[in-house]
């Protein structure tokens, strides 16, 4: 069949629907021939196809009109009537629920915490391997193996689709969450859930600087109520306000961790991570600052 070619209609058109539904209409994008899937919906695809070609191959027509479908925009909240009848959810009755690649998770974190440059274009970078206040060198060691760390600190938050790719280094923030593979051909990303995901997100020093940026922000936006800041928290990571059960466990969070951190500076000489670019320092309290962003850590994991 000349759907084996890449560059067909069909194929290109099922690859770029299955970026958004993680399946395509023909489930296996790298094999059109009989061994591959059939197409759950023959018609549709012959359609795209079709008016991809009579558009001028026009990629961005292509995604406007996948992005403004009904299909595209419908709820992934889970109905019972679809999972008895289309377990699978093959026929597409709700959004299937996808989880965001590597590259998003880290432009996620930077765009929250108001440090990413959305910057277009230019040559690859390279962001710090450990922690970003630590850098006073070049290079940056994983091992045994070297990375030379961009001098301009605009570089280091850039989209994640600038970062320097190199096979024999992968960037270890974004390795453990299944990027595509340099050494491999393939046509689909793997996607895993593995303990090293959530240790990668907690432990990363980087991270936790991302944290301390998301901390100063929310204080600045919202002031010094604490419900305030607990709401902004909210908005900034998941588009909603904490529900009552979820208010409580942060208070008691916040509580608990001053309370920890007291104890701790009793000692004499004692650090704290602050949060970042405080606007207003009148009412500063480092205690209380650090424990809060502690508290935006663990809710941005």
């Amino acid at each position: 069949s000349s759907d084996s070619n890449p560059l067909t209609p069909r194929v290109y058109v099922n690859r770029v629907w299955a970026q958004y539904f993680e399946k395509g209409i023909v489930a296996t994008p790298h094999d059109f021939g009989r061994a591959g899937a059939k197409p759950t919906h023959p018609e549709l695809l012959d359609y795209l196809a079709a008016n991809f070609v009579q558009n001028g191959w026009s990629v961005k027509k292509l995604h406007r009109e996948i992005l403004l479908s009904a299909t595209y925009r419908q709820s992934s909240a889970e109905r019972e009537d679809v999972r008895k009848v289309d377990p699978e959810n093959k026929l597409l009755a709700v959004y299937p629920r996808k989880r965001l690649e590597a590259e998003e998770i880290r432009d996620s974190l930077l765009y929250a915490s108001g440090l990413l440059v959305d910057k277009v274009g230019g040559p690859s970078v390279f962001p710090p391997v450990l922690k970003s206040g630590d850098v006073g060198k070049s290079q940056d060691f994983a091992g045994n193996r070297a990375w030379t760390v961009s001098d301009n600190k605009e570089d280091w938050y850039r989209r994640s689709i600038y970062v320097f790719t190199r096979r024999s280094f992968p960037y270890p923030i974004t390795q453990n969450f299944d990027p595509a593979n340099p050494n491999n051909p393939h046509h689909k990303r793997d996607v895993t859930t593995t303990p090293l995901q959530a240790l990668t997100l907690f432990n990363s020093e980087i991270v936790f600087d991302w944290s301390q940026a998301l901390a100063g922000r929310v204080i600045n936006e919202a002031g010094t109520s604490e419900d305030a800041q607990l709401n902004r928290v909210y908005q900034i990571l998941f588009s909603r306000e904490p529900n009552k059960t979820e208010r409580a466990a942060l208070k008691q969070f916040l509580a608990e961790q001053q309370i920890a951190l007291r104890q701790k500076a009793t000692g004499g000489k004692f650090e704290v991570a602050v949060p970042w670019g405080l606007k207003d320092t009148k009412s500063y309290d480092p205690i209380k600052s650090a424990a809060f962003v502690d508290l935006v850590h663990t809710v941005a994991n």
